[in-house]
């Protein structure tokens, strides 16, 4: 009786490793294909073009009338301009800043493989930064300041 346990005790064993490798063959195959939504993070050339496309004459600062006094005075909010955007790439990922009305403003933030973001300060403010971090533990870390010069925003990058 000893023996006929330890057989269906070592079946049973044979059929759930045989249906976990199975499963774990099948996921590694197609999990790219079934989990992947086609999210991924965009290079600096793709978000350049994504901008270069998103931009209409309408929301190009000089395209658009300043508001007048009495425009301002009757609304509620002053109209938001587009701003200018600039795709500034570091070690970490890639950020998307904006000035307008001497306030910068991250846009997007984009870490690159293997790095996720740690601390971001977004704005509007005179400064913003985004703090991309190493997920492997080998502390890896990327830093980006934001100000404007203008119009246009400036990064100041710090890689450790």
């Amino acid at each position: 009786m000893n023996r006929r346990l330890l057989l269906v005790v070592t079946g049973w064993l044979t059929v759930g490793l045989i249906a976990t490798g199975a499963g774990l063959t099948l996921t590694t195959l197609l999990g790219e294909t079934i989990t992947d939504l086609g999210s991924r993070p965009l290079s600096a050339e793709e978000v350049e073009r994504a901008l270069a496309a998103s931009d209409t004459p309408a929301a190009s600062p000089s395209a658009t009338p300043p508001p007048s006094p009495a425009a301002s005075a009757t609304s509620s909010a002053p109209p938001r301009t587009a701003g200018t955007a600039r795709v500034m790439t570091l070690a970490g990922g890639v950020v998307v800043a904006r000035c307008s009305g001497g306030l910068v403003t991250l846009d997007s933030l984009t870490p690159a493989p293997g790095y996720e973001i740690d601390d971001a300060e977004r704005g509007p403010r005179d400064r913003v930064r985004v703090k991309f971090e190493s997920e492997e533990g080998h502390g890896s870390k990327s830093e980006i300041e934001v100000r404007c010069s203008g119009d246009r925003p400036v990064g100041t990058t710090k890689d450790h």
